[in-house]
């Protein structure tokens, strides 16, 4: 019986504790658009942004060969950290090397982002952008809609190894005690 009664008090303990912990945010949480107060901004806006993309893309012959007639897509994702500085560049639905490293050169000289706010503070958080452009004559002309945080989360990720751990330690004390 007190076995029994050491197992129960010590799992209301526990989920007490795990259920009591402050609301922390690790320096490595990537917050999705439903977490944050004030989403992750280029200075000047989204406008600002794509022509500024727009005027400094050097379009080269690799870059016209390679693209598709007509309107061409890609995503570009990466997280702005909170100092401003983009990280974690990845291109999605692109299939034109050239284009992406090119575009990876332009983000490289851009100015730095207005990070996102959440309670007070800035925080890291992961943006794709859309960018639908096309190519022709040594223009790169792009031709948008607007940013799109992506949804990225690991808030309960804490809470899940906790309870992980309870349920092994409940089933080390049943094993040993029978």
């Amino acid at each position: 019986m007190n076995k029994w009664f050491l197992l129960i008090w010590l799992t209301a303990a526990f989920t007490i504790q795990c259920l009591a912990q402050p609301a922390t945010r690790s320096f490595n949480t990537i917050y999705s658009e439903s977490n944050v107060d004030t989403l992750p901004t280029y200075p000047g806006g989204e406008n600002e942004f794509y022509q500024t993309l727009q005027e400094k893309v050097r379009v080269n012959f690799s870059m016209q060969r390679f693209a598709k007639p007509g309107m061409n897509y890609l995503t570009i994702g990466f997280m702005v950290d909170t100092a401003g500085n983009y990280s974690d560049l990845q291109f999605y639905e692109s299939d034109n090397v050239h284009v992406e490293k090119e575009i990876e050169r332009v983000l490289a000289k851009m100015n730095r982002w207005n990070p996102a706010w959440l309670n007070g503070e800035k925080v890291n958080a992961y943006i794709y952008i859309p960018v639908k452009y096309t190519i022709t004559d040594n223009e790169f002309l792009i031709k948008n809609v607007g940013l799109e945080l992506a949804v990225v989360k690991n808030n309960k990720k804490n809470l899940i190894w906790k309870a992980l751990l309870l349920a092994g330690f409940v089933t080390f004390f049943l094993i040993t005690t029978s």
